[in-house]
C-alpha cells in the first residue's frame, strides 16, 4: 500500500520493491514460487482518476519481473479525508472479492 506522492510512489514503497532484489538469482531470474499473487493498495488526494493512472501500470512491470504471477490494484482518488474509503462501497467490494480470490 502506498499514498501517491507528487506523482509517484512513496519512497518507501519503492524500498519495498528495491528489497525484491534477494528473491532474484544471477541470472535474474526469479526465486519466488510459482503462482504468488501481490496486491498494490493505492491512495491519492487527487480526485480526478486520470491524474496518476501510470503508477500502478508502471509497478506492474516491476512485479511481473519479480516472479509475481498476477499483481492486482485498488485505487482510492480523492482520499484526503479519514474515512474515505469507507464510503466507497465499489472499493470495498473490489477488496472483499480479492481476499476472496487470495483464498483460493
Amino acid at each position: 500500500a502506498t499514498p501517491i506522492y507528487f506523482g509517484d510512489a512513496s519512497a518507501q514503497f519503492k524500498l519495498v520493491i528495491d528489497r525484491h532484489y534477494a528473491f532474484m538469482r544471477e541470472d535474474f531470474s526469479s526465486r519466488l514460487k510459482p503462482g504468488k499473487k501481490t496486491v498494490m493498495i493505492l491512495s491519492q488526494g487527487q480526485p480526478e482518476e486520470a491524474m496518476f493512472a501510470d503508477v500502478f501500470k508502471r509497478y506492474e512491470s516491476f512485479f511481473k519481473f519479480l516472479g509475481f504471477a498476477k499483481a492486482e490494484s485498488v485505487r482510492l482518488c480523492g482520499g484526503r479525508d479519514p474515512g474515505a474509503a469507507a464510503g466507497r462501497p465499489e472499493l470495498l467490494a473490489k477488496v472483499d472479492k480479492l481476499a476472496e480470490m487470495a483464498k483460493a
